[in-house]
């Protein structure tokens, strides 16, 4: 099943929160493009992309956003 059938398209993650490529599923590909995202709390705005691992919206990807991506990708 597609990221996208599970959650309802919610403007920057434009096919559900951790899908960086756009391609309607979080895989292993996804997850390779957070350490280059990561800039910790309140470090400021994100990187062009990077709005897909903000779970937080708070313009920081950091640790509870990693958090939030790994709920998206095992389903937990």
């Amino acid at each position: 099943m597609k990221l996208a059938e599970l959650q309802a398209d919610i403007g920057a993650y434009e096919f559900g929160l951790g899908d960086y490529d756009c391609d309607q599923s979080v895989s292993l590909e996804d997850f390779s493009f957070f350490p280059g995202c990561m800039t910790g709390p309140h470090s400021g705005p994100n990187g062009a992309g990077c709005e897909a691992f903000d779970a937080g919206a708070d313009q920081a990807v950091d640790l509870s956003d990693f958090a939030a991506l790994q709920r998206t990708f095992t389903g937990r």
